[in-house]
């Protein structure tokens, strides 16, 4: 009787093992996610990766490998980046091992950062599992199509402007010297800065975020920031974007409505205000490549052939030039003010 239990066992193992070395990598189902899309250089986010086992038979060993790019870093502590990760020859991974049951699924969160600005893929994912038996093992990439933009980061010590509209005296006036609460001309995001009694409840109902309402009021200040971007100019492209992110961050704290406009594939936003209009532009800045499809000359003879109005004009360029100067006095005399002029090399050096 003994014997037939013992032969019984080992054809049932030998049969599990079979079925582990044909089926069970292919029970294995792999996930992954990150909890930002976009981010600023040295931002701290999260890459999730999920492990499902389907089978009905365990996983005895599973180890899961992330080979990280270049530019990204692994920002986790001391302790688990001594246990986790490998500095190899191929770049920082980090690697785990588990145990799964029948029907289980593991987690794990990798914390990690962006280098440099760009469009940036995270890196590479492997799974190593073994059979039933632990006398072979398989070794499979799965795709991990992921990637992160990440946009410039900001100047702090950029120097104050203050973009007005047209003057009344030494105060920017619309029409009334007070906000008129039956006169709204727009909504706009919830920044967190205005009054509970401006939130308007019928539009955060309708579109499930906090929108406040947009009255008339004495300052009449909007802007629009240019861009003037140089083909191959790769030494000032990247302070360029640092100076746009930063100038509309800072026309953002202000609530002056703004516009962009450039000659290059970071493109044109409409005037706006808000987190989704900010984060359109980051996004742009994130994607931008050091290419001019118009010429300056051509973009400021589009913009004065349409009144300004009270319109500030903040532009923003690589470097000084005798012809620029010249294009800056037509805009000016066009503009209500003098147009506030940033330029990236001046600045960097």
């Amino acid at each position: 009787m003994t014997f037939f239990v013992v032969a019984a066992l080992l054809a049932c193992a030998l049969a599990l093992e079979i079925y582990s070395l044909k089926r069970a990598p292919q029970k294995l189902r792999v996930s992954f996610r990150t909890d930002l899309g976009l981010v600023e250089p040295e931002e701290v986010l999260t890459l999730e990766y999920t492990i499902r086992n389907t089978s009905v038979l365990p996983q005895f060993f599973i180890s899961p490998s992330v080979y990280f790019d270049d530019d990204i870093r692994i920002r986790e502590s001391e302790e688990r980046m001594s246990r986790y990760v490998d500095d190899a020859i191929s770049g920082l991974s980090f690697s785990r091992r588990y145990f799964l049951f029948p029907r289980q699924s593991v987690t794990e969160k990798i914390r990690i950062s962006v280098k440099k600005r760009g469009l940036k893929t995270i890196g590479r994912f492997y799974l190593e599992s073994g059979d039933f038996l632990g006398l072979k093992s398989d070794v499979r990439e799965y795709p991990m199509d992921l990637r992160v933009i990440c946009t410039s980061k900001i100047i702090e010590d950029l120097p104050e402007f203050t973009p007005l509209g047209g003057t009344l005296g030494d105060v920017s006036v619309r029409r009334f010297i007070h906000e008129d609460p039956t006169m709204i001309y727009g909504y706009r995001d919830y920044t967190g800065r205005e009054p509970m009694k401006q939130i308007s409840w019928k539009a955060t109902a309708r579109s499930g975020r906090l929108i406040v309402r947009e009255q008339d009021h004495t300052l009449d200040r909007n802007a629009m920031v240019l861009v003037d971007f140089r083909t191959g100019a790769h030494n000032e492209l990247e302070r360029t974007l640092e100076l746009v992110r930063t100038v509309c961050e800072r026309l953002e704290a202000d609530r002056v409505p703004y516009a962009l406009v450039t000659n290059s594939d970071l493109g044109s936003v409409p005037e706006g205000l808000g987190r989704q209009h900010l984060y359109a532009i980051q996004r742009k800045i994130g994607l931008a490549h050091p290419v001019a499809y118009v010429r300056f000359a051509d973009l400021i003879a589009r913009l004065v052939r349409v009144p300004a109005g009270s319109r500030n004009y903040i532009l923003i360029a690589p470097d000084p030039s005798e012809e620029r100067e010249a294009y800056l006095s037509v805009l000016d005399r066009h503009a209500a003010v003098k147009t506030t002029v940033f330029y990236a090399k001046e600045a960097a050096s």
